[in-house]
């Protein structure tokens, strides 16, 4: 097994104990070898580390195991620090289940050309805070709705917990493979989310 570690520069805290972890691998898992291209990658952070290291290895089949070093840990596999270990143990000798999670892609087109193209594991929005914007939504050439306010979103399963749920959308297990269209501050009669 392959494995790599994946923490924020600025998190001091987060290199110590990842620090302490290879320390650790090195005398119990002597085979486990440190990659670039991990099939294991252990993120010590916050949700948003975890969201960053979701984007930057969404190409290869790297499997993310979450160590919460942040405030909310929704998307972290081991939320007590106590417990990081214990489960780290548990993990490589193979008592564990993977949850696939699906991505967003989003391209914002000028002049009907491409000028920015990005991911995401929690959610895309379309937001004018400052006034309000005219959205129509289409689903395979179909209207599905119009909004007039503040913006829309669109999140996956897995984003249903983050801005969704502030923006008062539904919360959706998060294996199941769906997005939520959610508008943000309509200025019309509010819909439900779609």
């Amino acid at each position: 097994m392959t494995i790599n570690f994946y923490y924020r520069s600025d998190n001091k805290e987060a290199q110590q104990s990842a620090e302490k972890i290879k320390v650790w691998i090195k005398e119990k898992y002597p085979k486990i070898k440190i990659d670039k291209r991990p099939k294991v990658l252990i993120v010590l952070g916050g949700d948003g580390t975890i969201l960053e290291a979701a984007r930057k290895y969404q190409k290869s089949s790297t499997v993310i195991f979450g160590l919460n070093m942040g405030h909310v840990g929704f998307l972290a596999s081991v939320r007590d620090q106590k417990s990081f270990l214990s489960a780290l143990e548990q993990f490589f000798n193979g008592k564990y289940g993977v949850v696939k999670k699906m991505m967003i892609t989003a391209t914002v087109f000028r002049k009907n050309k491409p000028i920015y193209t990005t991911n995401a594991l929690n959610e895309i929005a379309i937001l004018n805070l400052l006034g309000m914007v005219e959205l129509a939504v289409n689903i395979d050439g179909y209207t599905a709705q119009n909004v007039w306010g503040s913006g829309l979103m669109v999140a996956t399963a897995s984003g249903s917990t983050a801005y969704n749920l502030s923006a008062h959308g539904p919360i959706v297990m998060p294996d199941i493979k769906c997005m939520i269209l959610t508008e943000v501050l309509d200025h019309n009669i509010p819909t439900p989310s779609i």
